[in-house]
């Protein structure tokens, strides 16, 4: 070790090329590497949520959450089963075993993704198929924009946040994006009573074609070398337009009755279950979920910007941002940065102290 140190004293040119390489690479890994506010941390959990509007708890658990909790009881690692059935939802939680391998926890995860998608029994009028997904550190939101208007309808500002939606996933680094104060979008049918008289033509007729041609329902399993498919049959107008295209009933001669010839169509929500409010507005909530690898201050940084150039485009709207998670992490990299800083200036000091003071007393070698 002596002689070592003899050596790199004599060289000092060396000593000092090898310093700047080892600092120039520090500062490389600190500007690239990505920054997160928490660790990807896997909880072992899979929720599974199914969503019957109307239903209440009793038929919640004996439509829904028994005929899934049939299905999942048997799945190998599984630790425990916890359910809730309350008022148009079914809660299921899932903890898996935690000393099995990861091999073995995602095969039980895909496991009960296949055994929820081959339940039967479920009710044919779901507003759609049970949810599942795994409890993750990463689920958590890098980002909340609330945009609110009080100018525009919700309605309006519902189109408005979808479309705001869409643009916030293209972000690289942003795995989804979730709608918070989300309604069903309904069609309200106006019914002209004197242009039912006139096409003779019943409600219950419309109400039948509306019916037929308007359809969301289970076609069963087809089972395949390349795995289990599930059939479902759809066919929805999910347009005004296309509503209003309906044809009620064809004549001989080829003309057509649809129902904008005798009804009005209003595009409406339904009523909102929950109201989520902003600087005392109603608002419409988007959480912006980064990727597992993502980089939390890009992802703010490029969200901020979209949802900024979006609103000066419609002086109508206003947005908020809650819940800024890059907030914590600037101000941790900061107090990094400033420590790494002072630290190398002080470093410094002493090296150039000490180099001093071996020259004076003579010291420069051993």
């Amino acid at each position: 070790m002596k002689r070592l140190i003899e050596e790199l004293l004599a060289r000092p040119l060396v000593v000092n090329l090898v310093t700047l390489i080892i600092i120039s690479l520090g500062i490389i890994s600190f500007t690239s590497m990505n920054r997160e506010a928490f660790p990807s941390v896997n909880f072992d959990f899979v929720q599974i949520t199914t969503i019957y509007p109307g239903a209440s708890p009793s038929e919640i658990e004996s439509l829904i959450t028994d005929r899934i909790e049939d299905e999942i009881e048997n799945i190998n690692n599984i630790d425990e089963i916890k359910s809730a059935s309350i008022e148009g939802r079914s809660s299921i939680s899932v903890k898996i075993e935690a000393d099995a391998s990861e091999m073995d926890k995602n095969e039980t995860i895909e496991e009960i993704h296949r055994a929820v998608r081959r339940t039967r029994g479920l009710p044919t009028d779901l507003l759609s198929d049970p949810m599942v997904f795994e409890i993750k550190s990463d689920r958590l939101p890098a980002i909340e924009v609330a945009l609110t208007s009080n100018q525009l309808s919700d309605i309006e500002l519902f189109d408005h946040a979808k479309r705001l939606q869409n643009q916030i996933e293209t972000i690289d680094d942003v795995s989804s994006v979730e709608y918070r104060g989300e309604r069903e979008i309904e069609f309200k049918i106006e019914v002209d009573p004197r242009k039912l008289t006139e096409y003779h033509i019943g409600l219950n007729q419309i109400i039948a074609v509306l019916q037929t041609q308007n359809i969301n329902m289970p076609g069963g399993v087809i089972n395949s070398p390349n795995g289990e498919f599930l059939v479902r049959a759809v066919g929805r107008a999910d347009s005004k337009e296309k509503l209003a295209d309906t044809v009620l009933r064809s004549t001989g001669s080829g003309q057509s009755v649809r129902l904008s010839d005798l009804a009005t169509i209003v595009r409406e929500q339904e009523s909102p279950q929950l109201i989520y409010t902003a600087n005392g507005e109603k608002a419409n909530i988007l959480r912006v979920l980064k990727s597992s690898d993502g980089d939390i201050i890009k992802v703010t940084d490029q969200t901020r910007k979209i949802v900024d150039d979006y609103v000066q485009r419609y002086p109508e709207l206003k947005a908020a941002y809650v819940n800024d998670v890059s907030v914590f992490v600037r101000n941790r990299l900061g107090v990094l940065s400033n420590n790494g800083i002072f630290g190398i200036i002080f470093v410094s000091i002493i090296l150039i102290l000490f180099s001093l003071a071996s020259r004076v007393f003579g010291c420069s070698s051993w």
